[in-house]
């Protein structure tokens, strides 16, 4: 008899998580709160420095050829043999919800899954994955363990733009901020809309004020004052990996539920991709118990390499990045990542 598993949340980790693990042979519920697409809270850059994650199957509108970025000083970063995408989310995991289906996995929408139902599903299916997000919906049962997210934040107030933007095609615009750890951000999806916003790194639950960085930000960008303002809204995302709780007896984490973005720039979704594909994998080959080392191994090199440039950031500030930029700007992103990865921290983080 096949082994069962619901997957519970249809972004990234979870489609990833379901696709996987019914190709594998697994009898597969994936269970998602609204409809598949919705709920797109993200600037939409697939960033995939390491090749955690395969490419988009679905939804790409440009590849980024360059970064401009601001420290101290400006520099134009080329980024074309990177891993790196403007996508359409909405899009991309419409098509991956797509292909489960094909492969006979039940998926149920506008389904919604309450924290009591938490341990009648795990009764009634051998494994339960939780990638429901930011704060995981199985964590705050039967204790409420949401606090372990509470260690390193990214904070995000975001925007999408409608307005002149080609001048911008093909590129990222990035800003460091000066009086702390975080930037400004605009995405162009085409000519015409712009996904802008600003992400602060901070750790506990203190808070900060993002709209002033934003909106300077936003004025010192061409056309400002003919840019329309379709929707704004903010979040918050995990980057503190919650390996621990990766495994409690049959009930499993992924994605931001995991804690699984980026402590360098909160982004997520080559290791959403990447956890739920291996999770998948290794509930269809029975050996639930290997998940976390699996994840820990996959993951290390780029956690372990961009804990340690967000470290120095938080500690020496712009002065740091700005010597940083400078040297991919003139020894390419490779030498960079080699001789930060033999950097060994003063602290252990």
């Amino acid at each position: 008899m096949k082994k069962t598993m619901v997957v519970l949340g249809a972004g990234p980790a979870g489609l990833s998580c379901a696709l996987e693990g019914a190709r594998k042979g697994l009898k597969v519920t994936l269970l998602e709160k609204k409809q598949v697409g919705d709920r797109i809270n993200c600037g939409e850059g697939f960033f995939d420095l390491f090749s955690l994650a395969e490419k988009p199957v679905s939804g790409i509108l440009y590849k980024v050829k360059y970064i401009i970025i601001s420290a101290l000083n400006t520099y134009t970063l080329d980024s074309s043999s990177f891993n790196l995408w403007m996508i359409d989310r909405q899009q991309w995991q419409k098509a991956l919800a797509e292909l489960a289906v094909k492969e006979k996995v039940n998926l149920l929408e506008n389904h919604a899954v309450k924290p009591i139902d938490v341990a009648s599903l795990s009764r009634q299916f051998d494994w339960v994955v939780d990638a429901t997000g930011v704060v995981g919906l199985t964590t705050k049962v039967p204790q409420n363990l949401r606090q372990a997210y509470q260690k390193d934040w990214w904070v995000t107030l975001q925007c999408l733009l409608q307005g002149d933007f080609s001048s911008y095609r093909d590129s990222f615009k990035v800003k460091l901020l000066q009086d702390c750890t975080g930037y400004c951000w605009l995405f162009p999806k085409d000519t015409s809309l712009a996904r802008a916003g600003v992400a602060v790194f901070k750790s506990g639950s203190k808070r900060v004020n993002l709209n002033e960085p934003l909106e300077i930000f936003l004025k010192e960008q061409q056309n400002y004052k003919t840019y329309t303002l379709l929707e704004k809204k903010g979040g918050r995302i995990p980057a503190a990996p919650l390996w621990p709780l990766l495994k409690r007896e049959n009930i499993f984490l992924a994605g931001d539920a995991a804690g699984l973005a980026s402590p360098l720039h909160g982004g997520g979704l080559d290791t959403a991709v990447a956890s739920g594909t291996l999770l998948g994998r290794c509930l269809a080959a029975g050996e639930p118990e290997t998940y976390p080392a699996a994840l820990r191994e996959a993951l290390s090199h780029k956690m372990n390499l961009e804990r340690k440039i967000s470290w120095c950031w938080q500690k020496l500030g712009l002065t740091f990045m700005d010597c940083l930029l400078k040297i991919i700007n003139l020894s390419g992103l490779t030498f960079l990542l080699n001789k930060m990865y033999d950097y060994e921290l003063p602290l252990n983080r």
